[in-house]
């Protein structure tokens, strides 16, 4: 019987394969051929509007697949598909690669060779490249490149100073204008030091006008160009929305200037001169005949786009890769928003339901990489990896509650994929981040080397109504973060009501923050309903756990290991049970065991091992072990040693005795054959540099 049923399994597939439709596309092929083997097309869009045809002409009866040769396909205008480009749950269609990753989708362009300058910097000049560009309207002296690829990897621009940042002296600001709307407008004066005066002192006029100032003020950033340098009061000013006052710019926000000339100093780096060329600083043994530079030229690549009545359905895509796109910073700079919530993404889908993407990369991109956005359901990203990122990798719902449910995004599914080195442009972009969308899954994911938060869920600050419910967060290994760049950040950060979400299973750890908040996981402003449990945590600045204020959650059966300055946190005291502690292994030889309020926050504690590697000792704030048992915590919870073997447990006694199941911490991750989860081990040199900020 067993064998009747391989044979009629595969009569089946034979069948399914006589049924599908192959269309052909091939970097040498002609958008004016039938799209077979012999006669490819030469680009998805004409794949897509043979498609139409098909389906126009009553004739999807079979699966459609569009079959991808090898090779970069240059995409100049990004790619929408509609309703009419849909397939059905019977007959889907399927666009992929003929070979995985190797059909490329560019969004670049390449530059001419550089000329050498006296002074040993490259030099291109923009004006000619404009004037002879085969691509009108794509790249102009007014839309002037704002990233450059050099052999591929991501140039960084010059900046002052060359290592870490400065502060100000002092911040003020004077509000000019109130728009219709109610917005106001502000200058604002940034004081200078005298070393940071002399500094700009030898700034040409040149210099001032093409620099751009970034500045990092905790969770947030703000970019902005000089609108004028006053060396008689010792500042400069710039110009934008007002402040706002919950996270400011002060005397504490640092700060970095970049694309100055005069601050071109490392290999590598490149800068705009006065007339808007490109001046490059080569590396050592770099030349111009073998460098090859390039720039991307559109913002993105696929859109979707349906409606409440008819959307974007049942569309696979498979082993495609998608790279270069860019960003073009407004001439009034940029304004804060948190986790870079408003960015553009290269991928960006509305109104769709039964679109899975496998095997996909995005990569290089001026903003984020992929969102799901409004009215989406059943939308997948499977074995994805998006590396070298502008902002986010993933973005899931829209940050409005919006009342008609039809536009509502939920139960879609992030599995299996690798977000690796984002932020780059938007340093306070989270790597995935759910606004107000549940029934959401986001499993077995790497995630590293950001410089905000790797997961965030929820988009409601305080108690107020929320969609962020039911969100699956398991199996997700998160570590690198932060940079010591922005504060108020964690591994994992859920935000409002969120009964029913789950935090389970996830490894994260190497998170260090610039001030406070390097936290492992982190229940900001109004969390509720959420369980926290599995998780192993280790490797923080601020603490494993830290609860700002929120409700009902449960923190059970987790490890946090050895975080630097405490191990548990909580801010806020409420009169109502903010979570209950229970079933948990804390083991520590650095730092405090409690952080901020942890002695005098309203919570629930008992079972719960602890263990302080350099003494036996236990306190929690200015309380003895024994006294914070007798104040009605931790009353059953045990000082013992876990003995900890590649951060699991062995101790079988003291487990019993908290009730701790094990768990496979090894779990946590990606999955597949060794070609795919290599991918997501992080270049030693990033490990390394990564370290020196904890021996600091």
């Amino acid at each position: 019987m067993k064998l009747k049923a391989i044979f009629l399994l595969a009569g089946l597939l034979f069948c399914q394969q006589l049924l599908a439709l192959n269309i052909y596309v091939s970097p040498k092929g002609d958008d004016r051929n039938p799209g077979t083997i012999q006669q490819p097309l030469a680009t998805l869009i004409a794949a897509r509007n043979m498609i139409r045809k098909i389906k126009k002409a009553g004739k999807l009866r079979e699966h459609i697949n569009v079959i991808i040769k090898s090779g970069v396909y240059p995409v100049t205008e990004a790619i929408n598909f509609t309703a009419e480009d849909s397939g059905t749950q019977e007959h889907p269609i399927t666009y992929q690669a003929e070979k995985a990753n190797s059909a490329i989708f560019s969004g670049g362009i390449k530059l001419p060779e550089f000329q050498v300058k006296s002074d040993g910097n490259w030099i291109l000049v923009l004006q000619s490249i404009v004037t002879k560009n085969t691509l009108p309207g794509q790249l102009s002296m007014s839309k002037l490149p704002e990233q450059l690829f050099i052999n591929g990897y991501r140039a960084p621009k010059s900046v002052y100073p060359d290592s870490g940042y400065f502060l100000p002296s002092a911040v003020s600001e004077k509000v000019v204008n109130t728009d219709k709307a109610g917005a106001d407008s502000a200058i604002i004066k940034i004081k200078l030091n005298k070393e940071q005066v002399n500094y700009f002192n030898t700034l040409s006029p040149a210099d001032l006008q093409q620099a751009i100032v970034t500045f990092y003020h905790n969770w947030d950033f703000s970019r902005k160009k000089i609108l004028n340098y006053s060396p008689a009061d010792s500042s400069f000013y710039i110009s934008g929305n007002k402040m706002k006052p919950w996270n400011p710019l002060n005397k504490l926000s640092t700060l970095a200037i970049e694309n100055i000339k005069a601050a071109l100093k490392k290999g590598g780096q490149w800068c705009y001169d006065q007339d808007g060329n490109i001046i490059y600083k080569p590396k050592s043994g770099e030349q111009p005949k073998t460098t090859i530079a390039t720039t991307p030229l559109i913002e993105q690549f696929l859109i979707f786009k349906g409606s409440e009545s008819s959307k974007v359905s049942f569309l696979n895509f498979k082993g495609l890769s998608f790279e270069m796109t860019k960003y073009t910073m407004p001439k009034t700079g940029i304004e804060p928003v948190q986790a870079a919530a408003n960015t553009q993404a290269a991928i960006v889908l509305d109104f769709s339901d039964n679109i899975n993407f496998s095997n996909c990369s995005v990569s290089k991109t001026g903003q984020s990489a992929l969102w799901i956005r409004r009215g989406c359901t059943y939308i997948s990203a499977e074995q994805c990896l998006f590396k070298d990122l502008g902002a986010n990798a993933v973005k899931i719902g829209e940050q409005n509650m919006a009342q008609n449910e039809a536009m509502h995004t939920h139960h879609n599914r992030i599995n299996n994929c690798i977000m690796q080195s984002g932020s780059k442009i938007f340093p306070s972009a989270a790597a995935l981040i759910i606004f107000q969308s549940g029934n959401n899954t986001v499993t077995h994911n790497d995630i590293s080397d950001f410089i905000y938060t790797g997961i965030s869920v929820g988009w409601t600050w305080g108690y107020g109504e929320s969609l962020a419910k039911n969100n699956n967060i398991s199996y997700n290994h998160i570590h690198h973060l932060g940079w010591g760049i922005l504060s108020d950040m964690g591994g994992i950060y859920t935000l409002g009501k969120s009964e029913g979400t789950v935090l389970r299973n996830n490894v994260l750890h190497d998170i260090f923050s610039k001030g406070y908040g390097g936290w492992g996981l982190y229940t900001d402003e109004g969390s509720t309903g959420i369980l926290l449990e599995n998780n192993l945590v280790y490797n923080c600045k601020s603490a494993g756990f830290h609860q700002h204020y929120g409700q009902d959650n449960m923190i059970r059966n987790n490890i946090f290991y050895n975080q630097q300055l405490a191990q548990l946190e909580a801010t806020r005291v409420e009169p109502h049970i903010g979570f209950t502690f229970t079933n948990n292994i804390i083991v520590y030889g650095l730092g405090e065991l409690s952080g901020i309020n942890w002695a005098t926050a309203n919570f629930k504690s008992d079972y719960n091992l602890y263990w302080n590697t350099q003494s036996k000792k236990i306190t929690i704030g200015n309380l003895t072990f024994e006294q914070w048992q007798k104040s009605g915590k931790d009353a059953q919870s045990v000082i013992a040693d876990p003995q900890l073997i590649n951060n699991q447990p062995t101790n079988k006694t003291a487990m019993q005795n908290i009730n701790f199941k094990p768990f496979n911490v090894n779990e946590a991750g990606v999955y597949g054959n060794k070609s795919w989860t290599k991918k997501a081990i992080l270049n030693n040199e990033v490990e390394i540099q990564f370290e020196t900020l904890f021996k600091r």
